[in-house]
C-alpha cells in the first residue's frame, strides 16, 4: 500500500508519525468487529485508515486531518475501500464528532484536546467507546486520566520512540454511569458559578479546563498568594 499511496511528505521522521506496526496493535487491543467504526482524530496522512481498510475490511474507518494536503494520496485508494480521510478542522464552531466504537488520539494538552474530550465525553454517555492514546508531548495522558468518564483497559509499548513508550487504550464507563458523572459535573459548574471567589484547592483542574470558556472571566483576576496561584476571582459576572 504505502509507498505508492504517500507523498513526499511522508519522508518526516517516524517520530511525528505513528507507525503502522503501532496501529496493528492498536487494532488487535480494541478487537474490532465486523460493523465497528473507528475514527483517527487528527489523521495526518492517513496511515491508520489505510491500514485499518486492509486488515479489517469489515470495520468502517475514518480519518478527520485538518490540511487537506496531507490525506489527498489515500483519498482515490479508500474510495476502493468503503472508509474514507476528512478534510475538517476539528475546532470549527459547529463540528461534532462522529459517533463511533472507537477512537485515536495523538496529540498535545490544549483547546483541541479539551473539546475533542468534551465531545467525546458526551457521545459516551449514550454510546461505550474505545479510545487509543499515543503521547504526544508529556501532558495529554494527566488530562485524559482526569476524566472520570473513562478507565485504563490496558497498554502495549511502542514500537517508535515516544515521550511516554507505551500505547495506552481507555474504555468509557456504562452510559447511565456516563450520564451521572455529567450530572454531578454540570451540578458543580452551577454552583461554583455563583460564586465570586473559588479556591483551586478545593476543585480539581480538569474541571477548570472542561469549562474553560465559563471560567475565563475568573482566570482573568486570578489572585497570587505567597505560595501558589489559589483562588479565582469574579469583579464581573461571569458568561457561560
Amino acid at each position: 500500500i504505502m509507498p505508492s499511496l504517500v507523498g513526499s511528505e511522508m519522508c518526516i521522521r517516524d517520530s511525528l508519525s505513528t507507525s503502522y506496526y503501532d496501529f496493528a496493535q492498536i487494532f488487535r487491543a480494541l478487537q474490532l468487529e465486523p460493523g465497528d467504526t473507528f475514527v483517527d482524530l487528527g489523521a495526518g496522512f492517513g496511515r491508520s485508515v489505510l491500514l485499518l481498510s486492509q486488515l479489517y475490511p469489515k470495520v468502517m474507518g475514518i480519518g478527520i486531518e485538518y490540511l487537506k494536503e496531507r490525506i489527498a494520496p489515500g483519498l482515490s485508494f479508500l474510495e476502493k475501500h468503503g472508509s474514507m480521510l476528512l478534510a475538517q478542522d476539528l475546532m470549527g464552531k459547529d463540528y461534532k464528532i462522529p459517533q463511533a466504537d472507537a477512537y485515536f488520539l495523538y496529540l498535545p494538552q490544549g483547546p483541541l484536546s479539551d473539546r475533542i474530550l468534551e465531545q467525546l465525553r458526551q457521545i459516551a454517555c449514550y454510546h461505550r467507546i474505545q479510545i487509543a492514546v499515543i503521547e504526544s508531548h508529556g501532558d495529554l495522558l494527566d488530562r485524559i486520566r482526569d476524566e472520570k468518564f473513562l478507565k485504563l483497559k490496558t497498554s502495549m509499548k511502542t514500537a517508535s520512540p515516544r515521550h511516554d513508550p507505551e500505547i495506552y487504550i481507555f474504555e468509557s464507563l456504562a452510559p447511565g454511569e456516563c450520564q451521572e458523572i455529567d450530572r454531578k459535573d454540570q451540578q458543580l459548574l452551577r454552583q461554583s458559578l455563583r460564586l465570586r471567589s473559588i479556591s483551586l484547592l478545593d476543585i480539581e483542574p480538569s474541571f477548570i479546563a472542561r469549562h474553560l470558556n465559563s471560567f475565563r472571566g475568573y482566570i482573568a483576576q486570578i489572585e497570587v498568594s505567597p505560595v501558589s496561584y489559589t483562588h479565582l476571582t469574579l469583579p464581573t459576572t461571569p458568561y457561560v
